[in-house]
């Protein structure tokens, strides 16, 4: 049904609005407008892949996401080599790429939960109590998700309609970049959200807390340990990817991986107001401030404020989430101490932050400012140090140890 409603929508409101609204140069409108419609078909195949990702998540077999994950980086970067080689548009074989790219993977998932789990055999069965069960979370949870959509889309348009496709091309690879690094957090949240449900269901709180502060501490300190270098030498990053670099995105980059460092701070508790089944409040908070950020945006951009407004607004906006969220799981969980997260994840997260940036800005500046590889490497293990000498508690660096130990035997 939702699958249905996008094709809907897509086809008569979000036509409507390209054909009239968008400022997209007039010879490449009918390649952009061919794309539009590969990625309407290719949104409509990942909803209908939720129900399998939940399977799989559900029966945490993480080794197909690792494996299928894998598949789906060679298959575009086979995508990426046949566009570079292709004689027809690369915009438009780049879009019909990605949407095959996405039909194999959604087969992929579909044959093998059809094969290992009974429940994602089709059958109709009508059971009402379950239906008003999954309709009322499903309704909370849509309302949410669509408000966080409206937010990062309708940022995109309010960007196109003042400053045009420019501007969009450099948040676009700025998005792509961000996304990458944002992917290995990704990741470890997959693995540890069926271990934070299981724990909540059998009221292990105490469990349940280490799972999320351990979780957002290790996901924030890996994305320091690729945002930072990323933040000092964007531009050399970008330089190596592209032959030329869009205008802004440098700029846009760094505010993004900004934001995402901030918003890793609150993914597990999100994960953890979802495993209470009480979305309600989450979903009302998101929608408020999500739409909120878009007017504020419109009304600034209006009356003359500059190309990177949105950005820093998303960056606010994302912390203050964060801090309503906070409220929330102690709302839902009385147990869950506000300030004991605030000392124990934020203050120490953003402490460890600000030392390994300031190191490794001294580096770049006053010690190897022309150094660019060998001050990469220096990078990487000042960060390393410090997460390893005050990052990680006792227990999390025998857990660490006992890991290099397992795969490095260093004593054989």
């Amino acid at each position: 049904m939702i699958a249905l409603l996008i094709v809907l929508l897509g086809e008569t409101i979000g036509i409507w609005f390209f054909y009239n609204k968008l400022n997209i140069p007039e010879n490449r409108v009918y390649a952009a407008s061919l794309v539009y419609h590969f990625a309407i078909l290719t949104m409509v195949l990942n909803v209908m892949q939720i129900p399998y990702d939940s399977a799989i998540i559900a029966h945490q077999k993480m080794k197909v996401f690792a494996f299928v994950s894998i598949l789906e980086s060679i298959l575009k970067l086979a995508v990426a080599f046949i566009v570079l080689y292709s004689a027809h548009d690369h915009l438009i074989v780049y879009g019909f790429l990605l949407l095959i790219v996405s039909l194999v993977i959604r087969l992929i998932y579909q044959y093998y939960c059809r094969r290992k789990f009974k429940e994602c055999r089709l059958n109709f069965v009508f059971d009402r109590k379950l239906l008003k069960e999954i309709s009322v979370f499903f309704g909370w949870d849509l309302m949410g998700n669509v408000s966080a959509l409206s937010r990062n889309q309708g940022i995109n348009i309010l960007q196109n309609i003042f400053f045009g496709a420019i501007v969009n091309a450099a948040m676009g690879v700025a998005g792509i970049i961000t996304n990458a690094i944002n992917s290995i957090v990704a990741n470890i949240s997959f693995a540890l959200r069926p271990q934070i449900f299981q724990s909540y269901s059998l009221k292990d709180y105490k469990n349940v807390f280490l799972l999320v502060e351990t979780g957002t501490r290790v996901s924030f300190f890996l994305l320091i340990l690729g945002a930072i270098p990323f933040l000092l030498d964007t531009s050399f990053f970008l330089s190596l990817w592209l032959k030329e670099v869009p205008k802004y995105s440098i700029e846009f980059t760094q505010l993004l991986l900004i934001s995402i460092l901030v918003g890793s701070l609150y993914d597990y508790l999100t994960i953890l107001i979802n495993a209470t089944g009480k979305i309600r409040p989450l979903s009302i908070l998101s929608t408020i401030v999500y739409s909120s950020s878009v007017l504020l945006s419109f009304i600034l951009l209006k009356i003359g404020f500059g190309v990177f407004t949105t950005s820093i607004i998303h960056i606010s906006v994302t912390a203050l989430m964060g801090f309503g969220i906070l409220f929330i799981v102690n709302k839902l969980i009385p147990d869950f101490l506000i300030t004991t997260f605030i000392k124990n994840v934020l203050l120490k997260s953003l402490f460890i932050f600000t030392i390994a940036f300031l190191l490794c800005f001294f580096v770049q500046k006053f010690v190897l400012p022309n150094e660019i590889y060998l001050r990469l490497i220096i990078d990487v293990i000042i960060i390393s140090v410090i997460l390893i000498l005050i990052g990680f508690n006792k227990k999390e660096k025998a857990e660490i140890r006992k890991i290099i130990m397992k795969y490095l035997p260093l004593n054989s």
